[in-house]
C-alpha cells in the first residue's frame, strides 16, 4: 500500500504540472518582422544595377550579400518601476538577401519573421552580424546537417573562421565603362563580429506583427569611417589582409541603423 505521505507528494506535483502548464497556455503570443533593407547610398539597394564607388567614382555593382545574424534578443520592459528582461530568440542564422534586393523588390527589404514572442511592451533590440567567439570556435563538421554552421562553403579553413559578412559583385578597375572585375569583400574572424544594442519601442500583440527596420547601408561600408581600397585589395581571403579587414569592420559598426 502506498505511503499517504508519498500519495500527497504525487499529487501536489500533478497539480502543479497543471497548474503551470496552464499558465503557459494563457501567454499571449505575437510575431515580430525583422526587415533588413539593403541601400546604398541611402535608396534601395538592386542587384546588378551599377553605382558608384565612394570618392574614387568607379562604377561597381552587387550580385550578392548575405550575412549570419546571431544572439537576436528583444529588451522587454516589465513594469513601471523600469525592470527588464531580456528574451533570446536566435543563436544564429544565416540570411542571404540576394533575391529580396534584386529588381524592384529591394525596396521591401529581406523579412526574417521572429515567431511565438511574449506579448507585451518592449524598447530594445540587441544582435550581432557575424558568428559569436564561442561559435566560431567550432568548425562545420560539429554541427549536424540541419544546422547553418554545417556550411563548408561559409568557412575559411585557413582562418578557422566562418565568413561572417559577404557583400560580392563586379567593378570597373580598367576605367572602361564596364565593371569586369569582381570583388569580395568578406569579414570572418572573432574580431569582426559587430554587436548592436538599439533602443526601439514596440507592442507585441496576439494575432499581429510587430515590425522592426533594419538599415543596412553598403556605401557605408566602404567609407563610413575610412575609405577602403578596393583596387589594391579587390577581395580578402589572405591572413595579410586583417588590416584591410579592419577597415571594413570599423565601417560595418557605422552602416546599420534602425529606420
Amino acid at each position: 500500500m502506498m505511503h499517504f505521505k508519498y500519495f500527497s507528494t504525487i499529487l501536489f506535483f500533478i497539480g502543479a504540472t497543471f497548474f503551470f502548464n496552464g499558465c503557459n497556455e494563457d501567454i499571449k503570443k505575437g510575431d515580430v518582422d525583422l526587415v533588413f533593407k539593403v541601400t546604398y547610398s541611402g535608396e534601395p539597394l538592386e542587384m546588378f544595377k551599377n553605382y558608384k564607388y565612394p570618392v574614387t567614382n568607379e562604377l561597381l555593382n552587387f550580385t550578392r550579400f548575405a550575412f549570419y545574424v546571431a544572439d537576436i534578443n528583444l529588451i522587454k520592459k516589465v513594469n513601471s518601476s523600469g525592470q527588464v528582461s531580456e528574451f533570446k530568440t536566435t543563436e544564429i542564422d544565416f540570411l542571404d538577401v540576394t533575391e529580396a534586393h534584386t529588381g524592384s523588390l529591394g525596396a521591401g527589404g529581406y523579412v526574417y519573421t521572429l515567431k511565438g514572442i511574449e506579448e507585451g511592451e518592449y524598447n530594445g533590440l540587441r544582435f550581432g552580424l557575424g558568428v559569436p567567439p564561442a561559435l566560431n570556435a567550432k568548425e562545420p563538421k560539429d554541427f549536424p546537417s540541419s544546422n547553418v554552421l554545417s556550411s563548408t562553403s561559409n568557412y575559411w579553413s585557413v582562418w578557422k573562421s566562418y565568413i561572417f559578412f559577404r557583400p560580392e559583385g563586379k567593378i570597373d578597375l580598367k576605367n572602361d565603362g564596364t565593371p569586369g572585375e569582381g570583388f569580395a569583400l568578406h569579414l570572418g574572424g572573432d574580431s569582426a563580429y559587430v554587436p548592436f544594442d538599439f533602443v526601439k519601442t514596440f507592442s507585441v500583440k496576439e494575432g499581429s506583427k510587430a515590425r522592426i527596420e533594419i538599415e543596412i547601408d553598403l556605401e557605408k561600408y566602404f567609407n563610413a569611417k575610412a575609405l577602403y581600397p578596393i583596387r589594391s585589395n579587390p577581395s580578402i581571403h589572405s591572413l595579410e589582409q586583417k588590416p584591410q579587414m579592419d577597415i571594413l569592420t570599423e565601417n560595418l559598426k557605422m552602416s546599420v541603423q534602425l529606420k
